[in-house]
């Protein structure tokens, strides 16, 4: 047994020499061979480490929202309803918010959100540009807004109509520049507001509330002698609710209250963001499927050229193989020296396009964290999937073996002095 094994890694050994001699021989024509494998590799590497990482942006973009949130966007009526005529405009009110959370008690936490348009926030001394925000204390559970200093509202600060605001860290740094917010007092539109928290900046999420002052949403009625209405509330849902059978019959609630036909599209818009992932997880599974089929195309033309130039290489080696067989060589041997030089072009080219895919993907990751300044991007870095890798290279070189398997088989039959005749002739 010992010596079988002995034997087997012997011949191994010299048809690993062999081939590796006969790859020296023809070195221009083996390396662009071996260029079609290591290109192949190396795409499939980058694409699917770019199609992952884009995936892993877009999730953690989604990971700024609770899991489990759906908000409702108010629109105008397209259809005639209960002498209703279309045109009306839908918008909500405290009271309908106060009543959805006693209507469906699958309601964790409940907010409205109303926007101000551009509004002038000073200090004593300096002036920015901000919106203002009036919200429940359960916004910040609904939208995942974390401070980088202080806190956030909370419901004290809504029931006592506390005048406090959380701003943005873009407009603490206009409004305060090197002094502390937290503590000091910010006005917008006459009325001043005592700064308790600063937004954390670096989420792409989060750029649209850099220059912002969230405030309760009694006082910003109060402070902008706003009516009670808004046109966007959003909510969470407790853990094992029924997501799709509850927001339709939101949907219907709604349209009960409000007065507009239930399958009018236009009048009411509802983002669902357990759909929304879902929505995405297939759009990138199906992403993920077509960088894989780019990927098996490019290596599958590799082992086509592959085949090509075995064929060639028989040919060119006729006589040799006549002269060996005519010595005593064995129709495996010859296989096995056939398939042995497959094996070592593929794999070499294989491991070639792995290490080149992986100091490209070094690279670009490299070139965007220096662009990042600190920011979270929709691709933060792109990941090297090193099992897949090496998942390729198997598969490649096994692709290797078989493509070389058909003519090495058509060396193996050749006879000898047919072989030689041939390559005399």
């Amino acid at each position: 047994m010992l010596e079988k094994i002995g034997s087997f890694f012997s011949r191994f050994n010299e048809n690993i020499s062999e081939s590796w001699d006969s790859l020296k021989q023809h070195r221009t024509r083996n390396i662009l061979t071996g260029f079609g494998v290591a290109w192949g590799i190396l795409i499939l590497i980058v694409l699917l480490g770019a199609g992952e990482g884009l995936q892993n942006g877009m999730m953690k973009f989604f990971g700024n929202y609770a899991q489990n949130s759906i908000w409702f966007y108010g629109g105008t009526t397209s259809e005639v309803h209960e002498g209703q005529t279309e045109g009306k405009t839908i918008k909500f009110d405290s009271e309908l918010v106060a009543d959805f959370s006693r209507v469906f008690p699958e309601i964790d936490e409940i907010s409205p959100e109303k926007i101000s348009g551009s509004v002038l926030a000073q200090n004593k001394h300096q002036t920015a540009r901000a919106q203002l925000y009036g919200v429940n204390p359960g916004y910040f559970s609904i939208k995942l807004l974390k401070t980088e200093q202080g806190r956030i509202l909370n419901r004290s600060d809504y029931s006592l109509m506390r005048k406090v605001a959380v701003i943005g860290d873009k407009l603490a740094e206009e409004i305060f520049q090197t002094a502390s917010p937290i503590g000091a007092f910010v006005e917008a539109n006459g009325t001043w507001f005592k700064v308790v928290g600063v937004l954390k900046s670096g989420s792409m999420f989060s750029q649209g509330f850099r220059s912002s002052i969230i405030i309760s949403m009694p006082l910003y009625q109060e402070s902008m002698s706003s009516d009670p209405i808004f046109d966007t509330f959003g909510l969470t849902l407790k853990k094992g609710t029924n997501t799709a059978r509850t927001k339709e019959k939101m949907k219907q609630y709604l349209a009960r209250r409000l007065n507009f036909s239930a399958e009018d599209n236009r009048a009411l818009f509802i983002a669902d963001l357990e759909e929304q992932v879902e929505s995405f997880n297939k759009l990138f599974a199906a992403v993920k499927l077509f960088l894989w089929f780019l990927g098996a195309s490019l290596l599958i033309s590799g082992v086509v050229g592959i085949s090509n130039i075995m064929f060639i290489v028989v040919k060119e080696r006729t006589r040799e193989i006549g002269i060996r067989k005519a010595l005593g060589a064995t129709p495996q041997s010859i296989l096995g020296l056939i398939i042995t030089e497959s094996i070592v072009v593929t794999g070499l080219s294989g491991l070639l396009g792995m290490l080149l895919g992986m100091g490209i993907i070094q690279l670009i990751n490299g070139l965007i964290n220096s662009s990042a300044d600190d920011k979270e991007q929709l691709i933060e870095s792109i990941n090297i999937n090193i099992p897949i890798a090496l998942i390729a290279i198997i598969t490649i070189v096994l692709a290797g073996s078989i493509a070389g398997l058909f003519p090495a088989r058509k060396a193996a039959d050749v006879k000898p002095v047919e072989a030689i005749n041939q390559d005399a002739n």
